[in-house]
């Protein structure tokens, strides 16, 4: 999305909308999260999730998390509102610092009761489903700025680039 962004300005692939926006102040206990940005188990961070859809289907989940050192620079981050610009693009111009994308990293789980109900899948308590997820953190000179993950639908098509 960053890359189409920055190369057209266009938020979406055709036929792509999201849906289900939340934004929350929430404690991270995640030990992967914690770990990507520097933060102690329990600390509060932003957490922004929404369901990106193909056709009116969901595809995948994302989730961004920014710790408090990123929301202090970019406070529309916390707002409960679409963003206008990426949070990059906001970071660089109030702060003078670049932010550079790490690698994206991909791996398979099972999918969780929350992420089933987002993507509308219908599977029976005993049954498990797997899901593709991709990784990334974003940083600048002195800090991790932002962990973004996706969440994929089974059957969906996910781009691999770079």
């Amino acid at each position: 999305r960053l890359n189409r962004m920055e190369k057209n300005g266009l938020r979406y692939a055709p036929g792509e909308t999201s849906s289900g926006h939340r934004v929350m102040l929430r404690s991270v206990h995640d030990p992967e999260i914690c770990k990507a940005l520097d933060l102690e188990p329990a600390e509060e961070a932003v957490i922004r999730i929404r369901v990106f859809r193909q056709d009116d289907k969901p595809t995948s989940v994302g989730v961004s998390v920014y710790p408090p050192h990123t929301t202090a620079v970019v406070p529309e981050l916390g707002e409960d509102v679409r963003m206008v610009k990426q949070f990059d693009k906001l970071y660089t111009e109030r702060t003078g610092r670049e932010v550079v994308k790490g690698q994206r990293t991909a791996h398979a789980r099972q999918a969780s009761q929350d992420e089933l109900d987002a993507l509308e899948i219908d599977a029976p308590p005993h049954v498990s489903v797997s899901v593709l997820v991709t990784t990334v953190t974003f940083h600048d000179d002195e800090r991790p700025l932002a962990f973004w993950e996706d969440v994929y639908a089974p059957g969906s098509r996910v781009p691999i680039g770079e």
